[in-house]
């Protein structure tokens, strides 16, 4: 099975752009470096545990965004931690 990227826009506190970003069909979240989210998405007072998909748990910030895929646009949970692969959920 070949791996899925896209080209995406997130819009919060600014704009940030990937010319290529993994889709994962399998994830419940789209997830974020943490020093990504800081800068370009709005924060909220939450944390989550977060379980990886190596079975781990990490604690998580979460932040809201608009998402832009291929056209398509809408509000997006996102989870940050350090040192996260950004990933599209």
């Amino acid at each position: 099975m070949d791996h899925v990227f896209v080209r995406a826009r997130f819009r919060g506190r600014d704009v940030i752009e990937f010319e290529k970003v993994l889709v994962d069909t399998g994830a419940s979240f789209t997830v974020m470096p943490l020093e990504i989210a800081e800068r370009y998405f709005i924060e909220t007072p939450f944390t989550v545990d977060l379980r990886l998909g190596d079975g781990g748990v990490v604690k998580a910030k979460v932040f809201v965004a608009e998402g832009e895929v291929e056209g398509r646009r809408g509000p997006l949970r996102i989870l940050a931690f350090e040192s996260a692969i950004p990933v599209i959920g």
